[in-house]
């Protein structure tokens, strides 16, 4: 796939090329890679004869492309029902279930996964205390707060963490008229001041990066 968007992506065939994968943990998130080639072997029969040389490589991979497009498909069921429900003896019941229907002879890797999961499942049931316990398992909300806080921050990644990091409590509201956080935020604003600032950032966080570039190039 590499070697494909590094011939045709100036050519005409650029538009059909696979999704950009990440740069930190590249082989993370690969569903959307996964779909793409399922996309394109359900519609490589239209293409034309520069378009079949270009991605004529998936049809050695169509084997593993269905593999991975069950594995994708049926832990995003997983996930679906242990982030809506939580650990308990129902969902863990539930996830057995379901992965009963993915199992079959055609894949014996699928195989060998249903029964590493399983086995997972059933030492995380014998870790609750009874069958009315439930347990929040998802990490999607701190994954949220630190992508809202990513997303405004400074973009340069010289600056490292700075005292905007005083904000994440902030971005912890949980409804619209409440907070689940109790703050006099004008005898805040009233009485914290810039060097209060600078003084938390001097003795909890690390030499910004930027601040040290900035003074080399003075000299």
């Amino acid at each position: 796939m590499a070697l494909c968007k590094f011939k045709e992506v100036m050519k005409p065939t650029a538009y059909l090329l696979p999704p950009r994968q990440r740069s930190i943990a590249r082989f993370m998130n690969l569903s959307k890679t996964v779909k793409w080639a399922a996309s394109m072997l359900g519609i490589q029969s239209g293409f034309n004869e520069d378009q079949q040389k270009a991605f004529d490589f998936l049809n050695s991979y169509k084997g593993l492309i269905r593999e991975l497009g069950i594995v994708f498909e049926m832990v995003n069921v997983l996930l679906r029902i242990l982030k809506n429900e939580g650990l308990c003896y129902g969902s863990i019941a539930a996830c057995i279930e379901k992965c009963s229907l993915y199992n079959g002879p055609i894949y014996p890797k699928i195989e060998r996964l249903i029964c590493r999961i399983k086995d997972y499942l059933q030492g995380e049931k014998e870790k609750l205390p009874d069958s009315q316990t439930l347990w929040h398992v998802s990490s999607d909300v701190i994954e949220s707060l630190f992508g809202l806080y990513k997303s405004r921050k400074a973009s340069n990644s010289l600056h490292g963490v700075t005292p905007f990091a005083l904000s994440l409590p902030l971005f912890t509201k949980t409804h619209r008229e409440s907070s689940t956080i109790h703050c006099d935020f004008k005898q805040a604003l009233e009485s914290v001041f810039m060097a209060n600032l600078k003084q938390w950032n001097t003795d909890n966080l690390i030499v910004n990066q930027v601040n040290r570039r900035i003074q080399a190039f003075k000299k």
